[in-house]
């Protein structure tokens, strides 16, 4: 069975955590990034999460509602979340069901 969603993390500034997702986000793999966001913003050193979009090559509803869940399950924490780099697509279904403060760029 092939990975539809990979995520991986990085050290960001100061209290950040990077997340970088490469692959499809849908309705099934936004449960996984769900679940990565969830850790992360468990973290007692994590304030911020920035989730790095450059390499998903795909997004539909089901992607955009996992997203929105990330955003409101961080908030619930106090832990900013941030979405960066989309690109292509993904970034044209940002634009037309945006505008999303927290999703830019």
């Amino acid at each position: 069975m092939r990975t539809l969603l990979a995520i991986t993390e990085q050290p960001g500034p100061a209290g950040a955590l990077v997340l970088s997702a490469t692959g499809e986000l849908d309705g099934q793999t936004g449960v996984d990034l769900g679940r990565s966001v969830g850790t992360a913003a468990r973290r007692p050193e994590v304030r911020e999460i920035i989730l790095l979009l450059t390499a998903v090559t795909f997004l539909d509803a089901g992607g955009l509602t996992a997203l929105i869940g990330c955003r409101s399950a961080t908030a619930a924490l106090d832990v900013r979340f941030r979405v960066r780099d989309a690109r292509g697509v993904v970034s044209r279904v940002l634009d037309i069901t945006g505008p999303w403060p927290w999703a830019a760029g």
